[in-house]
C-alpha cells in the first residue's frame, strides 16, 4: 500500500495495564462504554469522555481463568438492560449493564453456564429463524465441537468433521448458516437446520444416522483470521480476512471477488454506512486503516502506536463513527479520520551550500574529538571525566588471570576488578552500567552490579570475561560505561580497560618451521629475548627464540640476530600475529624508550598480498553463507507447499496414495536439516574468518606506522577507517562494504590533490572486492609516500 498523508485524531485513549495481553474479539462498545478484557482474567469497563484525564475503569472484575471473547447483544429476553457476554475457557456468563441515578455503574451477573468443553470461541444469531427477541449462541471448542445455548440454556453439540483447530465463526441470517474456516484452509457453511438434524459424529457407528454436510465449501489457500457479514441492498455478502488477502463471497458461497495486499492483515470489522449498506474498516500492519465500500478504497489514513489486534465502530457522547482500537498490550484508543494532511518530507538538500565554512566547521570538530580521545592515552589505569557540574568519576581497574591446575591449559577467566569513586559532594542515584567486549572475549554480564565500596561515594564491580578459543585476538580493550543521577540530569561516562598481553598467548617450543615471516630491525645490538620477556615467560626461550602459542592455535616464533638487532616472527597463520607483534614492540619501547635515537624499522614491503588472501576467504565465506540463506528458504517453501498438499489430499471424498508425497517431505525435511547445520558450522567458520580479517588489518597498520612513522592522528584515522571495532551482531551491513566506503572517501577526497566531490556519489549496493584491493593498495602507497590523512 502507498504510504498516506493523512493520520487519525485522537479522541480518548487508555493505556493498558503491565503483563495484559489482548487479541482478537476482546473489545466490545456496550451503549456508550468501553468493555475490555485480556488473558489474564481481567474485565474492564470505562466510559469515554473527550478531554478527561480520568483514565481509570468504571468497574474491574478479575476471573479465574483467561477470558477467551467478550460481545454484546440481546440474549436474555427477560432482561431489558444492555447485556454482555462474556467466554471463559470453561463458562459462558451474560452480566447486564445497570446504571443507578447517581451515575455508578454495575455489571450484574444474570446467567453463569458451565461447559463442558473447552472452548475456543463463539457466535450467537437467531438460530432456527426463532421467533424470539432474544439471541442464541453457538461455542466452538478448541476440538471443533459446536454447543449450542438457547435462552440461556444448554442445548445439543455437533462434532464437525475435519475441524481440527477452532476457526472464525460468523452467522448468515439469510440462509440461517455459520461459517467457519478449517484447519485446511477451507471456507465452509453449515446449516443449523442440517447441524440440528444430524447425529452426533463421536459416535463409531457411521450409520446411526444423519452426517453433519456443509452446504458449500470454498478453498482460500490461506488461513482465515476473521469472517464478517457485510449487508448490502443487493445481498449479504460473507468477508473472510486472510493472511494477506480479503475474500468476498456470496450467500451461496460463490467467489464475488478477492484483494491482494503487500502487508499482512492486522483486524478489520464492518460498520454500517446507512440502513441498507455497510462498509468496511480494515487495518495493516504498516499501521495504516482502510476503509473500503465492496473492494473499491475509499480512505487511508496512518494509526499511531503499536499495531491494533481489534478495531469497532461506535458512537460516544452523542459522537457517531469513532474508531475504537486494541492492541496486544491493552491500550484503548477512540479515534476519527482526520483530513487535514501531514506536511511532506522532502529529502531534497538546498543547492546553495556554503561548502567552506561547511569544511570548516567539520575540522574544528574532528579537532575536537581528536582531542578528547588522545587526552590521557598514555594512562589506561585512572581515568576521570568530569560532567558539567566540575565533579569528576574517578576508575581504577585491575586485570586477575584465573589459569587451570593444568599450567600449560589456556587461563579459563579474566577477573576485571573495576573501582569507580565520585570526587563530588552531590548524591549520586540510580547507578548502573554495561560492558562490551568484542570476539575472542565472551562476558555473561552485559549489565553491570556495582556494589559500594569501603569509602564513601565509591562503588565496585567484578566482571567476568572468558576467551572463546579458536578465534584470532584483534582488539584487548573492554569497555564499561557507568550511567547515574545526580537530581534530574543524566550523565554516562566510559572507562577503556587493556587486558595484558599473557591473556592471548602462552608459552610454546621455537621452532623455524613456519610459512609467514615478518622482518624488524632496530638501531641497537642484539637483544637477549629471554631477558626481554623474562616479566612474561618463565621458561622455554633462550637469547636467540621464542615460542608463544596464540589463543587462536597458532604458533608464533621470535628469532633475533647473534651480531645485529634484526628480528623475524614466524608464524603459522598471518592473522595470528598481531598481538604477538603489539607485545613485542611494547617490550622493545619499555627497554630501549628512554633513548632518543632508539628507532624500529620494518624495511621489507608492507604484506598486502596475505591481507588479500584473508579477505578472499572471509568474503567467500559470507557469500557461500547467503547462498545457504536462501536455500533455506526455498526449502522452507517447498516443505510448507508439500504439507499443504498432505493436507489437501486428506480431504479428498476418494483420497489417493500418499506416499510420494511424504517420500517427498521425509526428504526435503533432511535437506532442511542439513542445510541448517551447514549454517551453523558457517557463522562459526565466519566468526573465525572476521576476527582473522580484523587481526590482518591491525597488522599492516602497526607496521605502517613503523616503516613510515605515521602520526598519532593519521593512525588514529586509519584505524577508524578499518572499522576494527565492528561487531556483526550490532550490524546491517558487512565488514568490506564499511571500509570501502570509507577507505573510497580517504583515496579520492583526503589524499587527492585535486579537489573530489562525493555529494554526489551513490555508493555501489553489491561489492567490488577487486575494486576494494585496488583502494588499499593506493591508501598505503600514499600514506607512505608522506602524504597526511588530516583533511585539507
Amino acid at each position: 500500500m502507498a504510504a498516506t498523508l493523512f493520520s487519525t485524531r485522537t479522541w480518548w485513549s487508555v493505556e493498558g495495564s503491565d503483563g495484559d495481553i489482548c487479541d482478537h474479539n476482546l473489545l466490545s462498545i456496550l451503549e456508550g462504554h468501553v468493555a475490555v478484557a485480556n488473558f489474564n482474567g481481567s474485565l474492564r469497563l470505562f466510559k469515554p469522555v473527550e478531554g478527561s484525564d480520568k483514565k481509570s475503569p468504571l468497574l474491574e472484575i478479575q476471573f479465574d481463568e483467561g477470558i477467551l471473547e467478550i460481545a454484546t447483544g440481546k440474549f436474555l429476553k427477560e432482561i431489558h438492560e444492555p447485556q454482555l457476554a462474556v467466554l471463559c475457557c470453561r463458562r459462558l456468563i451474560i452480566y447486564s449493564l445497570v446504571e443507578n441515578p447517581n451515575e455508578d455503574v454495575q455489571l450484574v451477573n444474570r446467567k453463569d453456564l458451565k461447559l463442558e468443553n473447552h472452548a475456543a470461541n463463539f457466535i450467537f444469531g437467531r438460530f432456527g429463524y426463532s421467533s424470539g427477541q432474544s439471541l442464541s449462541f453457538c461455542v466452538q471448542s478448541v476440538e471443533g465441537i459446536f454447543t449450542f445455548v438457547h435462552e440461556g440454556q444448554m442445548g445439543f453439540e455437533r462434532n464437525i468433521p475435519g475441524q481440527m483447530v477452532p476457526g472464525p465463526l460468523c452467522y448468515l441470517p439469510s440462509s440461517d448458516a455459520i461459517v467457519t474456516c478449517s484447519s485446511a484452509c477451507t471456507v465452509n457453511a453449515y446449516r443449523y437446520q442440517v447441524l440440528a438434524a444430524a447425529t452426533d459424529t463421536k459416535s463409531n457407528d457411521t450409520n446411526a444416522g444423519k452426517r453433519v454436510q456443509a452446504d458449500w465449501s470454498y478453498n482460500i489457500g490461506e488461513h482465515a483470521n476473521e469472517i464478517h457479514l457485510v449487508q448490502s441492498t443487493l445481498h449479504e455478502s460473507i468477508l473472510v480476512m486472510g493472511d494477506r488477502t480479503l475474500f468476498w463471497f456470496t450467500d451461496a458461497g460463490h467467489l464475488q471477488y478477492c484483494k491482494r495486499f503487500e502487508i499482512e492483515l492486522a483486524c478489520c470489522t464492518t460498520f454500517p454506512v446507512d440502513n441498507d449498506n455497510s462498509g468496511i474498516l480494515l487495518i495493516l500492519d504498516d499501521n495504516t486503516i482502510n476503509v473500503l465500500h465492496g473492494a473499491e478504497l475509499k480512505w487511508t489514513a496512518h494509526i499511531a502506536g503499536n499495531i491494533p489486534v481489534t478495531v469497532r465502530v461506535g458512537a460516544f457522547r452523542d459522537v457517531r463513527g469513532l474508531i475504537a482500537t486494541l492492541t496486544d498490550s491493552g491500550h484503548i484508543t477512540l479515534s476519527f479520520l482526520g483530513t487535514d494532511p501531514n506536511p511532506p518530507e522532502t529529502g531534497t538538500t538546498p543547492r546553495n551550500l556554503d561548502f567552506v565554512a561547511m569544511d570548516k566547521e567539520m575540522r574544528e570538530l574532528q579537532q575536537l574529538i581528536r582531542n578528547n580521545i588522545l587526552e590521557d592515552e598514555t594512562d589506561n589505569d585512572v581515568e576521570e571525566l568530569s560532567d558539567s557540574n566540575s565533579q569528576s568519576m574517578q576508575f581504577s581497574s585491575q586485570p586477575k588471570l584465573e589459569r587451570s591446575a593444568d599450567s600449560t591449559d589456556w587461563p579459563l577467566n579474566i577477573i576485571l576488578e573495576v573501582k569507580m569513586k565520585y570526587l563530588g559532594t552531590a548524591q549520586i542515584n540510580h547507578l548502573s552500567g554495561h560492558v562490551r567486549v568484542q570476539l575472542p572475549l565472551l562476558t555473561e554480564q552485559v549489565e553491570i552490579h556495582w556494589r559500594r565500596g569501603y569509602q564513601d561515594q565509591e562503588w565496585v564491580a567484578n566482571i567476568k570475561l572468558t576467551l572463546q578459543t579458536g578465534l584470532a585476538p584483534n582488539q584487548r580493550d573492554v569497555c564499561i560505561t557507568a550511567c547515574y543521577m545526580i537530581g534530574t540530569n543524566k550523565f554516562s561516562v566510559e572507562h577503556v580497560v587493556d587486558l595484558p598481553f599473557n591473556f592471548y598467548f602462552l608459552e610454546a617450543e621455537p621452532t623455524k618451521s613456519l610459512k609467514t615471516q615478518l622482518m624488524l630491525s632496530t638501531n641497537e645490538g642484539p637483544v637477549n629475548l629471554s631477558s626481554l620477556f623474562q616479566d612474561f615467560i618463565s621458561h622455554g626461550a633462550t637469547p636467540t627464540a621464542v615460542g608463544l602459542q596464540v589463543c587462536s592455535g597458532s604458533l608464533v616464533c621470535i628469532q633475533g640476530a647473534k651480531n645485529k638487532g634484526r628480528f623475524r616472527i614466524n608464524c603459522e597463520d598471518f592473522g595470528s600475529v598481531w598481538v604477538v607483534l603489539e607485545f613485542f614492540l611494547d617490550c622493545l619501547r619499555r627497554q630501549f624508550g628512554k633513548q632518543t635515537n632508539f628507532q624500529i624499522s620494518y624495511p621489507d614491503e608492507l604484506p598486502l598480498d596475505a591481507f588479500f588472501d584473508t579477505l578472499d576467504k572471509h568474503w567467500a565465506q559470507q557469500l557461500n553463507q547467503q547462498n545457504l540463506k536462501t536455500a533455506l528458504e526455498l526449502k522452507t517453501q517447498q516443505i510448507r507447499a508439500v504439507q499443504k498438499r498432505i493436507l489437501i489430499r486428506y480431504k479428498d471424498k476418494t483420497p489417493s496414495s500418499i506416499q510420494v508425497l511424504d517420500d517427498l517431505l521425509v526428504g526435503t525435511n533432511e535437506e532442511l536439516n542439513d542445510i541448517a547445520q551447514q549454517l551453523k558450522k558457517g557463522y562459526v567458520l565466519e566468526n573465525q574468518l572476521l576476527c582473522s580479517v580484523k587481526a590482518a588489518a591491525n597488522i599492516l597498520i602497526t607496521l605502517l606506522t613503523v616503516k613510515a612513522d605515521i602520526s598519532i592522528e593519521d593512525e588514529f584515522v586509519l584505524r577508524n577507517s578499518f572499522y576494527l571495532h565492528y561487531d556483526k551482531r550490532h550490524e546491517s551491513q558487512e565488514w568490506e562494504q564499511k571500509i570501502s566506503v570509507a577507505i573510497e572517501h580517504l583515496v579520492k577526497s583526503t589524499l587527492n590533490d585535486e579537489s573530489y566531490d562525493l555529494s554526489g556519489t551513490a555508493h555501489e549496493t553489491t561489492l567490488d572486492l577487486e575494486k576494494l584491493k585496488r583502494l588499499i593498495r593506493d591508501l598505503f602507497s600514499k600514506v607512505q609516500q608522506g602524504k597526511s590523512l588530516q583533511p585539507k
